[in-house]
């Protein structure tokens, strides 16, 4: 059904050419549609906005047929910047759970702090780039402060960590990465936290689909997480699950999938611009990259398959892109 309809038709949407390359590779109308758009020598779409989400997606389509995705790698990465609207926090965590003295450095300050037998920081451990969290299990790092690089030791063996939070608060996260070291010995922790950004600041959308192509093209986009795990509540008809559990599988971010599957059949989020097709391709992208099979994703295939029109594609509003993806996905 997909292939007689790109046959026949003679002009494509750019979102079109893309995802009909995800599903059939190769097809010289739709990589011609696809060149036609870039921006001269920039290796970005479409040529008049040089679009984040866009150009992740023809990384994908590139990928898919067999074209070369360097300069377009290059792009993306080009459009990393520091990630905005995040509160930051240094946790330090004795190792036997009894009061010690530890001392935080960076640039040229060294900061003597305690640290209590509830773990709590003892008063007095403020400076320029830090102050005790509202709770006191933490400092809360600086906004002017976020680039730099904290270096800490401590008299008995510890751990330390950094945790996050979007600005108007929220659930805080904990940093992937935990540092251990023992007596006198030290750690360094330092925000790498990262955005794609497009004219208007950090694209959240963007985000997602530039972190989701760059994983498939075997690029590291972990300093993307934690901008996209912070700011997801305030997206959520993105499906930002998916992303995140494409790009780190958590059992979190599973359930909040399985839990959004209407009916045991497919998935449409509330507000989604993209509809029922294209949500659950992005559920079954997220879910089949899983080590076990998700019943989830039987589920959902079973539904596609008696929901398929007579000519067998789907959706007869835009069906080369519901079709196509729903192809790539599952």
């Amino acid at each position: 059904c997909l292939e007689g309809k790109i046959k026949n038709q003679t002009s494509f949407s750019l979102e079109q050419a893309v995802f009909g390359t995800l599903a059939l590779g190769y097809q010289r109308s739709l990589i011609d549609k696809i060149n036609s758009e870039k921006k001269g020598n920039d290796a970005c779409w479409p040529a008049s906005s040089c679009d984040v989400k866009m150009t992740a997606q023809v990384a994908l389509a590139y990928q898919r047929a067999g074209q070369s995705t360097e300069n377009v790698v290059s792009w993306l990465n080009a459009r990393k910047g520091s990630a905005v609207g995040l509160n930051w926090y240094l946790e330090i965590d004795v190792a036997d759970h009894t009061p010690s003295t530890c001392t935080v450095s960076y640039d040229s300050t060294q900061k003597e702090i305690s640290i209590l037998s509830d773990m709590k920081i003892g008063a007095g451990a403020s400076t320029n780039c830090f102050t005790p969290s509202v709770s006191g299990y933490w400092l809360r790092i600086s906004d002017s402060c976020v680039d730099k690089q904290f270096t800490i030791s401590c008299k008995k063996d510890f751990i330390t960590t950094l945790l996050y939070e979007k600005k108007v608060g929220g659930t805080v996260y904990v940093s992937s990465a935990t540092h251990n070291a023992g007596a006198d010995a030290s750690t360094s922790e330092q925000i790498t936290a990262k955005c794609f950004k497009n004219a208007n600041g950090c694209d959240y959308e963007g985000s997602l689909w530039a972190a989701l192509a760059l994983t498939q093209l075997k690029q590291n986009v972990n300093d993307v997480v934690p901008y996209l795990q912070a700011m997801s509540d305030d997206s959520p008809s993105m499906f930002p699950s998916s992303f995140l559990y494409f790009l780190n599988p958590t059992q979190d971010q599973y359930s909040e999938i399985s839990q959004r599957q209407t009916s045991g059949k497919f998935w449409e989020i509330v507000g989604s611009p993209y509809k029922k097709y294209y949500d659950t391709s992005l559920a079954i992208l997220a879910l089949d990259r899983s080590s076990s099979p998700r019943t989830e994703v039987a589920k959902a295939k079973n539904y596609l398959a008696v929901t398929q029109n007579k000519e067998g594609c789907w959706n007869a509003s835009d069906s080369i892109v519901d079709t196509s993806f729903v192809l790539y996905s599952a």
